[in-house]
């Protein structure tokens, strides 16, 4: 909707639903022994909703006595709220094979449900400034907050900045721009986050019966300790390349080199058995570093009004260590994290 030429606002609502539905069934096989002879069956159904509500406003604005200053103050508000509803079933011992639902098992019918929601609240505010075409300046902040840390929980503000210069645009470049018609460098730094999955701060206990004399009572068993001081994963991050066109913009190059820092990143901390809960916590390791190059290059060979032929290169590195694991001790699952290695080292 843009009720001015200088007031641009757009607003996206959106839906995904996804429905799955999973069946498997070993038939009554009396060449078998045991449980197996009778037959099993496993059924599950997982709904998984996804609502978003995005809204964007831009005031555009020419400023100066000749207008050689471009100002695009943008405004926006993000919310997605999403939904994970899973049931399944275990069935065995089963009468005929025409009755093959788990819940219709003889003697045997193990059925599990889960239910999650999470919801995201982010608030945008973002102001690009140009200069004479040549110098760009880009400043803007994010607020976010997030179901999985409770309605007391601060907001987390994300900042960033980014500057560029369009050296082709100098006359000085003239005697170039045959041969590199454009070329611009620039930089950037800012901040990132991520929140832990609903719930994983709390502790929780799995239903669980348990027998006195000829009584069947209700109980619970441990499920996962929880962490009361589980935060937010922030991540720093610094950027700086320069992009250039060649052969009359019919190729592009692109080189980055990044630099990202991640504080409190998150990670399950397995535990040992003898400690009574099946699954780790989540916890917050001190700081990771993840940096390198990367870089693509374009070109477009070959254009017809019938056939365009595009080709793309495109390659980077990466240089990843746990710079520190704070008050976490160093833990072994899949692979090993500790200080000095990069994630996911293999001993």
């Amino acid at each position: 909707y843009k009720p001015w030429s200088w007031f641009n606002n757009r607003l996206r609502l959106g839906a995904d639903v996804s429905q799955v539905l999973a069946n498997s069934y070993s038939p009554i096989d009396a060449a078998l022994t045991g449980v197996a002879a009778l037959g099993a069956a496993t059924n599950i159904q997982q709904a998984s909703n996804v609502y978003t509500m995005d809204y964007n406003g831009t005031i555009h604005a020419d400023l100066g006595a000749a207008k050689t200053i471009t100002s695009d103050l943008t405004f926006g508000a993000q919310f997605i709220e999403t939904d994970l509803t899973t049931i399944g079933g275990l069935g065995q011992q089963f009468i005929t094979d025409a009755s093959n639902l788990a819940v219709l098992a003889a003697s045997t019918a193990v059925t599990g449900q889960s239910l999650t929601t999470q919801k995201s609240l982010g608030l945008l505010l973002q102001e690009d400034l140009g200069f004479s075409k040549k110098y760009f300046t880009q400043v803007g902040v994010r607020m976010d907050k997030n179901s999985s840390f409770g309605a007391t929980a601060p907001w987390l503000v994300l900042p960033k900045i980014g500057v560029s210069y369009v050296v082709s645009e100098e006359p000085f470049w003239k005697k170039f721009e045959k041969t590199i018609p454009t070329f611009r460098v620039r930089a950037a730094w800012g901040s990132t986050g991520r929140p832990p999955p609903p719930g994983a701060s709390l502790q929780t206990y799995s239903a669980a019966a348990y027998v006195v004399g000829s009584a069947v009572n209700p109980g619970v068993t441990a499920k996962n300790p929880g962490n009361v001081n589980l935060k937010a994963e922030l991540g720093q991050e610094f950027e700086g390349g320069f992009d250039a066109t060649f052969f009359h913009e019919r190729a592009s190059l692109e080189v980055t080199y990044f630099d990202k820092t991640s504080n409190n990143l998150l990670l399950v901390d397995p535990l040992p058995p003898s400690d009574g809960y099946p699954t780790g916590p989540w916890v917050n390791i001190g700081k990771v570093n993840n940096r390198g190059w990367e870089g693509s290059l374009r070109a477009t060979p070959d254009t017809t009004r019938q056939v365009t032929w595009d080709m793309v290169l495109s390659g980077s590195t990466l240089k990843n260590k746990v710079v520190s694991l704070g008050n976490v001790a160093p833990f072994t699952s899949l692979s090993t994290v500790a200080a000095g290695y990069p994630l996911g080292s293999l001993f």
